[in-house]
């Protein structure tokens, strides 16, 4: 995972608290139980959304760099406006990358569509989101939409738009399958 990815999935994250619990402060822990990260990487990427006003630091008093963050409005209009969302040109540039569902060789990549969709059914499961109900029913409105002969991209466009802002989590396998089964490499 580049910086750049790493930036949008911590704003995501933020936003994604914020908008549940706002004015919440998160702390690294929390961070890095999301994103797997050295204290290196988080310390040197939530420096540079600090210096971009995008972020609060509230650092401690520790050995460790340890803190707690929250966005700001800044950061907010960011993820909403999809200036950072967006950013994924870059991302979707290099996202054949070997995670589950997901068959490379040297001349051809692979999607387990069905596999991918389970395992994001399984992350849905064994996260606690009050948002459960609603991340499943948008997930399934893609599958299903995925599955018919005419697809209504507005419908798929509108459900990832959703999952982008409230489960940022289910992104990068969703792209995955949307890139495998419109450009026919499954």
């Amino acid at each position: 995972m580049d910086d750049n990815e790493i930036r949008i999935k911590i704003l995501q994250i933020l936003y994604e608290r914020d908008k549940e619990y706002p004015h919440d402060l998160i702390t690294r822990e929390e961070i890095k139980k999301c994103i797997p990260l050295t204290n290196e990487d988080l310390a040197f990427n939530m420096r540079y959304l600090e210096d971009k006003n995008l972020v609060t630091l509230q650092r401690l008093a520790s050995k460790d760099f340890d803190f707690f963050t929250s966005i700001t409005s800044k950061g907010i209009d960011a993820v909403e406006s999809g200036e950072i969302g967006n950013n994924t040109s870059k991302i979707t540039q290099n996202i054949i990358h070997n995670s589950p569902g997901t068959v490379i060789n040297s001349t051809n990549v692979s999607v387990n569509i069905q596999d991918s969709f389970n395992q994001i059914y399984k992350g849905i499961i064994e996260r606690n989101s009050e948002k459960k109900e609603e991340i499943i029913k948008n997930v399934e409105t893609i599958e299903n939409e995925l599955k018919k002969e005419k697809i209504q991209k507005s419908r798929i466009q509108k459900c990832f738009k959703w999952l982008q802002n409230n489960a940022f989590w289910t992104i990068d396998p969703l792209t995955q399958i949307l890139i495998a089964i419109l450009t026919g490499t499954n």
